[in-house]
């Protein structure tokens, strides 16, 4: 199940005068649906009486008082706080709703800004191994396509069936281009080899292995 977010401080980037209008819709949407938010924490009056005061303060700052600046900007972090505590009780209101797009609902209904899911996609299977001898003892050439959104990528040799579940695969080295030499192997055997894709949220899933015959 997708978990539900609320991006509580959305509105700290907002300047003085849209802060206050921000906090005044949010007052005003949970305030006219108490049958969905029973019992706000902090309530509507003391939300409503700390925005007006903010907005006072706004106003007398206009003289360019450093003191009065000072005022509101120490009051402002007041009214920030307790929009925070009211972001906790909406998210734990809409967290006893069905699904998620119930929770949504809710959330949107109380004008805070719901968090967008992640767009987070996992990074491609390597894919077109080629390996072949070099005709040196010990060397094989391997190439592949590169993936996009790749950083770099783990080769893999084993000597073993990579059929068999017990096949013990050891890393021979990172690279960042698409093709290698791969030395030092046992002479006269064949190896299988295999790549793994190294992106920005993690690796992908390694690549069919490809055998080669080692001179």
């Amino acid at each position: 199940m997708k978990t539900i977010k609320i991006v509580s401080f959305e509105y700290t980037r907002k300047g003085n005068s849209d802060f206050v209008s921000n906090i005044a819709g949010k007052i005003q949407a949970i305030g006219a649906n108490p049958a969905v938010f029973p019992n706000p924490h902090p309530s509507i009056a003391e939300l409503t009486a700390a925005n007006h005061l903010l907005m006072e303060k706004i106003v007398h700052a206009n003289d360019g008082s450093l003191v009065a600046k000072n005022e509101r900007d120490l009051h402002r972090e007041i009214v920030t706080n307790l929009v925070f505590r009211l972001s906790s009780y909406v998210k734990l209101t809409s967290s006893k709703a069905g699904d998620y797009q119930q929770q949504a609902a809710i959330i949107e209904l109380s004008k805070f800004q719901l968090r967008k899911p992640s767009t987070r996609r996992d990074i491609q299977q390597v894919t077109q191994l080629k390996a072949s001898p070099t005709g040196n003892p010990g060397e094989v050439k391997l190439s592949f396509r590169r993936v996009t959104g790749s950083r770099c990528y783990i080769i893999e040799k084993t000597y073993d069936d990579p059929g068999d579940v017990n096949a013990v695969w050891e890393n021979e080295r990172a690279i960042c281009q698409s093709k290698l030499l791969v030395k030092n192997l046992k002479p006269m055997s064949k190896v299988w080899l295999r790549v793994i894709a190294i992106g920005s949220h993690g690796p992908s899933i390694p690549s069919q292995p490809v055998l080669s015959v080692v001179h």
